[in-house]
């Protein structure tokens, strides 16, 4: 579990950082860019980015993943099909991900917290409620309804990385520079809360 939040926020940290700096190299003039063409903030991938009168996204979607296959899928094919339906139908502003994430925000989140939200709100979604634990979901394309697993969808959603974790891309231990400009704002909030020596 530790190994695939490190490669999701390695991930995450890369696609941000390359957003950040191909729409930097539109803007004339930016004052934003260091002098070795990195970018340090920490900017949320989902937020619009936009410069001057120029802007690229980049969607990576993979399509409706898991349609043909038993059992219950994971945070993983629920993102790649939530990312199929919703650019199909734009973005549901209050949608699903919402209600996880206001879960996941709150310090006692949990499955149950996830399952109350939806069950308040069951006419905005094309699911079924399953089973404690599992909701059935029924994407655009109204194939077989697909059942995701509500614990490892808020375990997965919390994607938190220990700091010990973080600490490995100090740039007194990894000789990766690159690594180490993807967690200079961590390492920097840990420094000052005193959470790294």
């Amino acid at each position: 579990m530790e190994r695939d939040h490190l490669v999701a926020s390695l991930y995450s940290r890369l696609v941000q950082m390359v957003i950040r700096r191909t729409n930097a190299l539109f803007e004339l003039g930016s004052s934003n860019d260091s002098e070795d063409g990195s970018v340090n903030d920490d900017s949320g991938i989902g937020s619009v980015i936009e410069i001057g009168s120029s802007k690229i996204d980049i969607i990576d979607i993979a399509g409706l993943t898991g349609v043909n296959q038993r059992g219950t899928r994971s945070l993983h094919e629920l993102c790649a099909n939530m990312a199929a339906e919703k650019t199909r139908h734009f973005f549901m502003r209050f949608g699903f991900f919402n209600i996880v994430d206001q879960a996941c925000d709150n310090s006692r989140g949990s499955m149950q917290n996830v399952l109350e939200m939806v069950h308040q709100r069951k006419h905005e979604f094309t699911f079924v409620h399953v089973s404690p634990e599992e909701i059935l979901v029924r994407h655009y394309e109204g194939r077989v309804p697909i059942s995701y697993n509500i614990t490892k969808i808020v375990e997965n959603n919390r994607n938190t990385i220990r700091k010990e974790m973080v600490s490995l891309f100090d740039s007194k231990s990894c000789s990766f520079k690159f690594a180490v400009t993807l967690f200079t704002s961590d390492l920097n909030a840990m420094a000052q809360s005193d959470q790294y020596s």
